[in-house]
């Protein structure tokens, strides 16, 4: 339910449909992340908007993780030698702005930043 709500938020923005795609891609992508490889108990996730700038912090009270720090994946010349996973947070700041992590009050903070167009 909580990607229904950030789908129908992003769609109410007055913004380009390529950029509310890219909101609904990131948000999948980190919330899928945090219930595949967390122990949350509970997610939450703030949208602010101010000034054409759109921030998404990502809050779960799993444990420590910051996805900023895990390498990449290397690249691989052949799509048959490569493996499936662990491309999420380079699709992330791929497609954001910036990307921030914090650990606050026992909760891991993931905070997205997106300067929006129309």
């Amino acid at each position: 339910k909580i990607l229904q709500w950030i789908a129908s938020y992003t769609n109410s923005l007055d913004f380009s449909s390529k950029q509310q795609l890219q909101l609904q891609l990131i948000a999948e992508e980190v919330i899928i992340n945090i219930i595949q490889h967390g122990a949350a108990t509970t997610i939450k996730v703030v949208i602010t908007v101010e000034t054409a700038v759109l921030n998404i912090c990502f809050i779960d009270d799993s444990f420590p993780f910051n996805p900023l720090a895990v390498q990449p994946h290397k690249q691989v010349e052949k799509l048959a030698d490569m493996t499936v996973g662990g491309r999420g947070i380079a699709l992330v700041s791929a497609l954001a702005d910036h990307v921030y992590y914090q650990r606050q009050n026992g909760n891991n903070m993931l905070t997205v930043v997106k300067k929006l167009t129309k």
